[in-house]
């Protein structure tokens, strides 16, 4: 019936019917996708992407939901969002050219030209810019207007009036809650809570209906009225997974960890495949140093998601920590490959390359770092440090050299050209550099000590050397023996002379 109704665009009936159906088939998500799209159409986005975010906690896999979440993020410039939505969906559907474009465009929006290129190639775009982002444009759909208040016109209004005479008649909890959900349908959300409250009031035994009345007052910010709806929902029906999930969510942001963790482990054993939600316990886990309850549920996440970037990267870090670096190293590589442009992992990478001393693997990643981000001066810096290291002295020059056209004060490029042209004995140019980046930096203390150590006998500009009387007679003292020098003799002569005796006299041996 809901289906009928929303061809023939009666999107209240239409909504009435799919809520009703719902209760019913609480485990399909296609169904709440299905509500969700009616949301949209009809003008209700908040609607449509609380029952976007309903089917992905039932099937996180579900590409549908991920954009059409997405698109109502995009049209709420919530580019982030979206982008994140985006990004699961790629990674379930990484051929899905469909996606990339729309990652594309949210890049191109934020200015990061590099990644927007790099998605637009994946979409099959390559540089056509211009008509990828006409595409784009008509991906995300605009929102209608809202319609006019079902509450007040058509069949709901009749089907609102009947259900009013049967609680006058018979003030039934079941008949509060019917008439919860037809508000709720009709995004009347004040006049449902009113409802639903009537219904707990008389003690329903639906857990659906406290669920429900949760959500309401979570969306007005009432989380501990909130929270007490999801334990009394809970409490009617202990596999209720979403009431577990919003109460779990609710303790997180609270920073009541023990008791999200309790809640989250009763979700995933209602839901075992929700890979975002075992991510979530898995973060809770790190963050309280449980570092091998972590691990553990990292390693469930990739056993349901092995290319989660996410994950690979989070659980990389504790294999770091914990010295497992060959684990670690696994990882990164896993996030490198889905995100190459991951400076977090690339410099994670080379910390361990370092402490195994594989300089071709440092050199390999920092080249492929000073390609990707070829504007940063630090790049070229720290390549030019590793072929310093490896004695390619003229590729290192390159490279701080590049540093300094990027910025033209970066100090330690400077210091490190200077300490290289000292090294291979070029040392006017040494001076000159190390100077420049003493003015630029006087607090430097390396530039210091190395303009210290080029010696004034290294400077190709020779000194004057006073050839005269004195400076004769003072190196005769040196060698430790006094020579009178007779009135009217000649220099040269006593210098001689006093040689001369420094020399023992040998006799001649008989053979």
């Amino acid at each position: 019936m809901a289906k009928i109704l929303n061809e023939k665009k009666v999107y209240p009936l239409a909504l009435y019917h799919y809520g009703e159906a719902a209760r019913q088939l609480q485990r399909e998500p296609l169904l709440y996708i299905d509500l969700a799209d009616v949301y949209v159409t009809s003008g209700q986005p908040d609607k449509a992407l609380e029952e976007y975010h309903r089917a992905l906690a039932l099937d996180s896999g579900i590409i549908k939901a991920h954009k059409g979440a997405a698109s109502i993020y995009l049209e709420r410039k919530e580019l982030d969002k979206a982008a994140d939505e985006l990004k699961k969906a790629a990674l379930i559907e990484p051929q899905n050219k469909e996606i990339h474009l729309m990652l594309a465009g949210i890049y191109e929006q934020k200015g990061e030209s590099r990644l927007a290129e790099y998605e637009y190639l994946l979409s099959g775009k390559g540089k056509d810019k211009e008509k990828s982002s006409e595409k784009f444009q008509t991906v995300a759909p605009t929102t209608p207007k809202p319609a006019a208040d079902p509450i007040l016109s058509g069949d709901l209004s009749k089907i609102a009036e009947q259900l009013k005479l049967s609680i006058k008649e018979n003030p039934d909890a079941s008949n509060y809650e019917k008439l919860g959900n037809l508000y709720r349908s009709a995004g009347k959300d004040t006049d449902a809570m009113a409802a639903y409250l009537e219904a707990a009031h008389l003690n329903s035994p639906s857990s659906d209906l406290y669920l429900n009345l949760g959500i309401l007052q979570e969306k007005l910010s009432q989380l501990d009225e909130a929270a007490v709806s999801y334990r009394r929902a809970i409490k009617a029906k202990p596999d209720n997974a979403d009431a577990r999930l919003r109460l779990a969510n609710i303790y997180q942001e609270r920073g009541s960890q023990q008791q999200a963790v309790e809640q989250y482990g009763e979700f995933l054993k209602l839901r075992p495949g929700s890979p975002d939600i075992q991510l979530k316990l898995a973060r809770i886990f790190a963050r309280n140093k449980e570092v091998n309850l972590a691990i553990e549920g990292y390693l469930a996440v990739l056993k349901h998601s092995p290319e989660n970037v996410d994950a690979n990267r989070e659980i990389a870090a504790l294999y770091k920590n914990k010295g497992m670096d060959d684990k670690a190293e696994e990882h990164y590589r896993k996030v490198l490959a889905q995100q190459k442009e991951d400076v977090e992992s690339r410099n994670a990478l080379v910390s361990i390359y370092v402490k195994a001393k594989k300089y071709d693997e440092i050199t390999d990643l920092l080249k492929g770092t000073a390609e990707l981000f070829p504007d940063d001066p630090n790049n070229h810096y720290k390549l030019g440090l590793i072929y310093d290291f490896r004695k390619e002295y003229e590729s290192a020059i390159s490279s701080y050299k590049k540093a300094l056209e990027l910025k033209s004060d970066h100090t330690r490029s400077m210091n490190a050209l200077g300490r290289l042209y000292m090294k291979i004995g070029r040392l006017t140019e040494a001076k000159e550099v190390l100077e420049a980046a003493k003015k630029a930096d006087p607090t430097l203390e390396e530039t210091s000590v190395l303009l210290s150590n080029i010696r004034d006998e290294f400077n190709p500009e020779p000194r004057k050397i006073n050839k005269g009387k004195k400076g004769k007679l003072k190196k005769i003292k040196k060698r430790g023996k006094s020579s009178k020098v007779a009135k009217g003799s000649k220099p040269g002569k006593t210098v001689k002379k006093a040689a001369t005796q420094d020399k023992p006299k040998t006799k001649k041996q008989p053979q």
